[in-house]
């Protein structure tokens, strides 16, 4: 009886970690359906944007030159997940980071700032901050709901605050598919890294991307001075580069807590079962064990 009940509770336990884990993958699908819904229309639109500024730089290159810096300084941009249950999704950003900063001679040349509490305790542990290599800002409550004002933030950090940085590098999960996430590595300055490499694009998103993307080589009549658009559209264009990478570590973020409570709720279901045949067949033993006494008192 007593091994009957310590059963009962596991099972209970089984079916309560089975409608949490449930729960967290329903919600995680929920909210990357609909970041994913955002993706579409903001990298359309990128492409877009940027097609029109190499238009208007091929038009007159030498008036957009970039400003050189009197001092150099570097910055690092590290973003993670700020809650846990995402399988080795910060793990393996970590790998990539440890080998990609150890190629860097130069590491103490850099500043740091972080978006995801697991990318702030990497930056603490890892890089043993000091004065000569130190933490600039750590945004540990980096969520979906501060998604854009994080991106308001660090917009203005680089370029709003006397561009104090000639080289930003950004590190973080980029999803190859819903399935695959992969830690790369993508360079915010020199702004030419931006046009000179195109936004990198989900295979599976990248016909319906394309698609909805107008080409602008048409005729264009420019009412106001050439450079003036330029500055703003680029302005915008940087701004957009900066949210759709922080729009992708969230959804990489989601995709992968999916992938893990999908994991989690098949093994409490195998679990569960195995506790229900285990318990059928003590009950079992145990009846039969009774009528075997009852016949023999009789």
């Amino acid at each position: 009886m007593l091994q009957l009940l310590k059963i009962r509770n596991k099972i209970k336990s089984v079916r309560t970690i089975h409608r949490i884990t449930e729960t967290m993958r329903l919600a995680s699908m929920s909210i990357y359906t609909r970041l994913e819904r955002e993706y579409f229309g903001h990298f359309g639109f990128q492409d877009y944007l940027r097609s029109i500024l190499i238009h208007l730089k091929q038009a007159k290159a030498s008036e957009f030159s970039e400003k050189k810096m009197e001092k150099k300084r570097k910055l690092i941009i590290i973003a993670s997940a700020s809650k846990g249950l995402c399988g080795t999704y910060h793990e393996a950003l970590c790998t990539f980071l440890d080998g990609a900063l150890e190629k860097k001679s130069d590491i103490f040349d850099y500043d740091f700032i972080t978006f995801g509490i697991y990318a702030h305790q990497y930056a603490d542990k890892a890089l043993l901050l000091s004065n000569d290599n130190h933490l600039i800002a750590a945004h540990d409550d980096f969520s979906t709901t501060h998604l854009k004002s994080s991106c308001e933030w660090l917009f203005n950090f680089l370029f709003s605050e006397g561009e104090i940085y000639e080289h930003v590098e950004f590190f973080s999960n980029r999803s190859m598919s819903f399935f695959n996430h992969r830690p790369t590595q993508s360079t915010i300055k020199p702004f030419d890294s931006i046009f000179t490499e195109r936004e990198t694009i989900r295979s599976d998103h990248k016909e319906r991307i394309e698609h909805t993307s107008p080409t602008p080589d048409d005729f264009y009549i420019y009412e106001q001075n050439r450079e003036t658009i330029y500055t703003s559209l680029f302005h915008q264009y940087l701004y957009n580069h900066i949210y759709g990478l922080l729009l992708e570590v969230q959804m990489t973020e989601q995709a992968a807590r999916f992938l893990s409570m999908e994991r989690a709720t098949k093994n409490a279901e195998g679990l569960l079962k195995e506790l229900i045949l285990q318990r059928n067949k003590v009950r079992q033993a145990s009846i039969t064990r009774e009528v075997s006494e009852l016949i023999a008192g009789m």
